[in-house]
């Protein structure tokens, strides 16, 4: 990483973020946890200009709440997976979208 740095030390002033504007830690596993911070702010210019420049504001806030909402999901699929599973749907039986189990 220092060696891609000085080949290109203007890039090297920003985060390196994933692509929900993610901090990726370096090496994996240094710290744990990371991933979880999103940087919205001048940080993500690498990615375009969409945290400092009025134009590019929608798709920035727009790739940032997917990120986060998705990120959200799949940190609590574990506990919603169950609850469907439980979810009392009888009232589907007359339709074509019932399933029985």
């Amino acid at each position: 990483m220092p060696r891609e740095a000085s080949r290109h030390p203007q890039a090297a002033r920003f985060p390196y973020l994933g692509r929900g504007f993610e901090f990726i830690e370096h090496p994996p596993g240094a710290a744990p946890g990371l991933g979880n911070i999103h940087c919205f702010d001048w940080g993500v210019t690498l990615h375009g200009a969409m945290a400092g420049d009025i134009p590019g504001l929608a798709e920035g806030i727009n790739r940032l709440a997917r990120a986060l909402s998705a990120s959200l999901f799949v940190a609590g699929a574990a506990n919603v997976l169950p609850a469907l599973a439980l979810h009392d749907d009888r009232e589907l039986e007359p339709t074509r979208y019932f399933v029985q189990r």
